[in-house]
């Protein structure tokens, strides 16, 4: 007759090890699907900032520029840059317009142009970890404005008197209804500068009086100091 302690033992490992679970696998086996552990989970938010970018190099644009004396033009805006205060282009509206006089160097000679600049605030999940919540767009006046190239000119130097330009102004109004813009990434950069990730690479700094300090490097450059130098006021923000 078979030793029932003995039966028992057996009899209670079998339904130890034989049932399965509702899943249909054997009891305490772990399913393919089963949650990882916080230990092997891959962390959160894991992509690296990017690297904080180095300030602009202002004494290297001077000297390519040859700028000595009393400056003008594109040497007056390097002139300017310096103690560039803190710069947060997010507005209180969410998007800012500035509009101011530029240069425009090629080859080392310069012309006039009238430079736009838009910044928008974006959503913090759309930006690359160190990103500022922003995208930055800079333009031009086209030539085929010349009605607005020319209020361009009084706009400014209502805003260089600390006037208000007439609500006619056909700059103004340009750059406030303009609808189409090119956008690039902006980071925080060394000495309170903004760095604008555009093709050609461009940089902000806030002056005094509201000014916005910009300078965008040539895409294509024949001679180092070619880009867009110009000293912006705010029109809408």
């Amino acid at each position: 007759m078979p030793d029932m302690r003995s039966l028992a033992v057996v009899t209670l490992a079998l339904a130890l090890t034989g049932c399965p679970d509702k899943a249909g696998s054997p009891a305490g086996a772990t399913s393919a699907s089963a949650t990882v552990s916080p230990s092997t989970a891959p962390p959160r938010g894991s992509a690296e900032p990017q690297p904080k970018p180095e300030k602009l190099d202002v004494d290297a644009l001077k000297a390519a520029l040859k700028c000595t004396g009393k400056a003008s033009g594109p040497c007056a805006v390097l002139e300017e840059w310096k103690d560039c205060q803190p710069f947060n282009p997010v507005t209180q509206s969410g998007e800012g317009r500035w509009m101011g006089k530029g240069y425009l160097v090629k080859n080392g000679a310069f012309i006039d142009e009238y430079t736009l600049l838009r910044s928008k605030a974006v959503p913090a999940a759309q930006v690359a970890p160190g990103s500022l919540p922003a995208k930055i767009a800079i333009d031009s006046i086209p030539d085929e404005r010349g009605g607005e190239k020319t209020n361009a000119e009084k706009a400014i130097n209502a805003y260089e008197r600390g006037d208000v330009p007439l609500p006619t102004n056909t700059a103004v109004t340009y750059v406030k209804e303009r609808s189409e813009w090119s956008e690039a990434p902006v980071q925080a950069a060394d000495g309170n500068q903004l760095y604008v990730a555009t093709g050609s690479r461009a940089y902000l700094c806030k002056g005094t009086k509201q000014r916005v300090l910009l300078i965008r490097r040539s895409t294509t450059r024949n001679h180092p100091g070619d880009g867009v130098y110009a000293v912006l006021w705010p029109v809408s923000w």
